[in-house]
């Protein structure tokens, strides 16, 4: 097996949870990738208005969840850049400071399904090969799968890598329900959970 390629996993991270770090585990153990590097938006574009953790805490969580763990590291490219980032234009921009360097697109089966409406996504899977971990999700929901609910191994033509394993069923929405109601979420690193108490993130807004 061949272990010379980056696996790119973005997102929120509002809070990383253990879904993200088991993706990036699976990705190097049945692809064979050399690193991960998880990629933390400054503000995605499909959540512009909407209300967002600082950039300050999401990195703090991040580096607390992928700590000791071998061959996951972070990339601030689009934090640095203090605006909107899409996908393509953070991967092309990878591809340009890291010459001869082979790219995988790590994703969750929902944002698979999403795919095709995000920006350039034919240019996109061009520069990096998509590799997506199963979710609990509905499968006869339109999108990347064929009739009767099947899932494709392609998705706009490019090859699907599926990885292994029990779908998992986390989400960062569910857990930072939880926490605002006052309870401890599954699918938490101890450390991010502690770090979430210490500076009361995610609580229920007051009321007068």
């Amino acid at each position: 097996m061949s272990r010379r390629g980056i696996g790119l996993l973005g997102g929120t991270f509002d809070p990383p949870h253990l879904a993200h770090i088991e993706l990036a585990r699976r990705a190097l153990a049945q692809v064979g990738l050399r690193e991960v590097w998880f990629i933390p938006a400054w503000r995605p574009p499909n959540k512009v208005d909407h209300p967002l953790t600082s950039s300050e805490h999401r990195l703090a969580m991040l580096e607390l969840a992928i700590r000791g763990k071998k061959k996951l590291a972070i990339c601030t490219i689009e934090i640095d850049q203090e605006e909107v980032a899409y996908t393509v234009q953070t991967v092309d921009a990878l591809i340009h400071t890291h010459l001869g360097e082979r790219f995988y697109l790590l994703l969750g089966e929902d944002n698979l399904r999403d795919l095709p409406r995000w920006r350039e996504p034919t240019r996109l899977l061009e520069m990096a090969t998509p590799v997506v971990m199963p979710r609990a999700v509905d499968l006869n929901r339109s999108g990347s799968y064929g009739a009767g609910g099947r899932r494709e191994n392609a998705v706009m033509g490019v090859p699907i890598i599926w990885l292994k394993g029990e779908p998992l069923d986390l989400s960062s929405t569910r857990i930072r329900e939880a926490l605002a109601q006052g309870r401890r979420p599954k699918g938490l690193d101890d450390a991010v959970y502690a770090y979430i108490v210490e500076h009361g993130l995610y609580r229920e807004p007051k009321t007068e």
